[in-house]
């Protein structure tokens, strides 16, 4: 599947409340695991998730 959403388009004319948000929390997850790959490979292990 593609993070931007376009895989699934188009979308319901009346999308719910979980759905309302899903595009955004792509983006989160995605941001947060570009953020623990750079804190890994500058050698942060105080900031790196283990």
């Amino acid at each position: 599947t593609l993070t931007s959403g376009l895989d699934d388009y188009p979308r319901a004319s009346h999308p719910s409340e979980e759905e309302h948000h899903l595009d955004l929390r792509c983006w989160l997850l995605l941001a947060a695991n570009c953020m623990h790959s750079i804190a890994k490979f500058l050698g942060s292990k105080d900031n790196a998730l283990k």
